[in-house]
């Protein structure tokens, strides 16, 4: 059994290491795109990513450095376009917004994340808008003032990247936008 979860990670970290690889390529040879406040971001600035090569003998372990964090940017940003699905956690079947987090952060060593958003909210250190960072957990309210009903992975720049509702797929939002703002409950600073 040790072997299997040793190769799984090994594999996932491997995955990681490629798409985060060919995110930084990518993004040294495009033109960053800068967004305002009046105008939402479809796709999220590049991120200054991070390369760690893993030994095959390495024992399987959680990272909680920066590398893990643009791993878990990575894995969010990797997952756009994929459609929404009511009940959905993995990419074959789609995502439902809670889905969408337990996947990203399951992916990224964080085995222990719940399934759904009640749990996740009783689950790490949370911060205020102020203060959160790239790889951090951002939950919203459907209503100014309300409890957190959704949520999604920050991504930096102000953007998230989240699945949003049936109709729709995985997609990014500018998280500065009065809209965001004034929906706003907390974040979890992994």
């Amino acid at each position: 059994m040790k072997k299997y979860i040793f190769a799984a990670v090994f594999v996932l970290l491997a995955l990681i290491i490629i798409f985060t690889s060919d995110y930084h390529a990518e993004a040294q040879t495009e033109t960053p795109q800068t967004t305002t406040l009046d105008s939402p971001a479809t796709v999220p600035p590049p991120q200054e990513m991070m390369t760690t090569t893993v030994p095959a003998t390495a024992p399987p372990v959680i990272i909680t450095d920066s590398t893990q964090t643009n791993g878990i940017v990575a894995t969010a940003e990797a997952l756009m376009g994929i459609e929404f699905a009511e009940g959905g956690d993995e990419p074959s079947e789609g995502f439902d917004n809670s889905g969408f987090i337990y996947y990203v952060l399951r992916e990224n060593g964080y085995i222990a994340c719940p399934r759904q958003i009640s749990g996740q909210l009783e689950w790490g250190s949370t911060v205020g808008i102020e203060e959160i960072k790239a790889g951090d957990v951002l939950y919203f309210s459907d209503e100014p003032g309300g409890r957190a009903s959704f949520g999604g992975i920050y991504t930096g720049s102000g953007t998230m990247i989240y699945s949003p509702y049936p109709g729709e797929k995985v997609k990014s939002a500018d998280i500065t936008a009065p809209y965001w703002q004034s929906r706003f409950v907390t974040a979890l600073s992994l």
